[in-house]
């Protein structure tokens, strides 16, 4: 009985081993420093673009970090709903969070942002335009409004964070 319970022990401790993670990421939109703000007239309503697709960033397998790296990624929706126009940074007001993290590991990261960010579709962007008669709407799908696709530029901060081990531990009471 006794090899049975070594056994037992020695598969949740190899289990438990191999249930770790690489790291996970989180992403937020961040209003940038300075940005420029339209004014739009009574008559008119803002569309946001939408996210059609937007997979996350894969957190590179062999990157081992010990604090979280934060990159901040600029980009363009164009009015046709693609993202164009991306740059990444390790600096700024909004990517304060990546000390410790050398410049390689780094670039790694900005990469895998990059990549992900190139894949990334929307309903793009639109100003609507009311006629006068037309009680304006914030759907903007009355008849005879107008709607104008326009680009947009948009500011995200991803934390990448090291990955920990996944707790075997079922017992009552334990989240």
């Amino acid at each position: 009985m006794t090899g049975v319970r070594v056994a037992a022990g020695l598969f949740l401790l190899l289990a438990t081993g191999c249930a770790t993670q690489v790291g996970r990421v989180d992403r937020e939109m961040v209003l940038p420093p300075g940005a420029v703000r339209h004014v739009l007239d009574d008559r008119q309503r803002f569309l946001m673009a939408v996210p059609v697709s937007d997979p996350m960033p894969v957190f590179p397998e062999d990157l081992r970090l010990r604090t979280q790296a934060v990159v901040c990624a600029s980009f363009v929706v164009d009015a046709d709903g693609n993202t164009v126009d991306v740059s990444t940074a390790e600096a700024g007001p909004a990517c304060v969070g990546s000390a410790g993290i050398d410049a390689a590991q780094h670039a790694r990261l900005r990469e895998a942002v990059a990549h992900a960010l190139s894949q990334w579709t929307w309903f793009g962007a639109a100003v609507c335009t009311f006629p006068g008669d037309v009680e304006p709407d914030d759907a903007c799908r009355t008849e005879r409004v107008a709607i104008q696709p326009v680009p947009l530029r948009l500011d995200y901060r991803f934390v990448f964070a090291p990955g920990g081990r996944v707790s075997a531990d079922r017992s009552p009471g334990r989240n």
